[in-house]
């Protein structure tokens, strides 16, 4: 199974990711974790987040999914699917693609 520091990730991109996966209560696969969720957690700028979220979704590691209500537009971030065994929950590790857990 791997973790973050396998990844090669920076401090900020680890905990980034250590956010996001906090936000990952549900099954998985299910995300209601947005992109200001993460910020306000973090405490960082909307620029800084959005600069690490991106990072991270160009190394794999998180996607993102766009959604709109009420008219307003927003991010929401889900682990991208080579990565459930991230999560410290048994049913987000057996639904890994990464060939990581047995």
């Amino acid at each position: 199974m791997k973790n973050l520091k396998e990844l090669g990730l920076t401090e900020n991109e680890q905990e980034f990711v250590e956010t996001v996966i906090d936000g990952l209560y549900a099954e998985a696969g299910f995300t209601d974790v947005s992109l200001m969720d993460v910020k306000r957690e973090m405490g960082v700028s909307l620029v800084s987040a959005r600069g690490t979220l991106g990072a991270l979704c160009k190394k794999g590691v998180l996607m993102t999914e766009e959604h709109e209500s009420c008219g307003e537009r927003y991010t929401l971030i889900k682990l991208d699917y080579s990565h459930y065994c991230l999560h410290p929950s048994e049913d987000w590790q057996e639904d890994c693609d990464c060939g990581c857990v047995s």
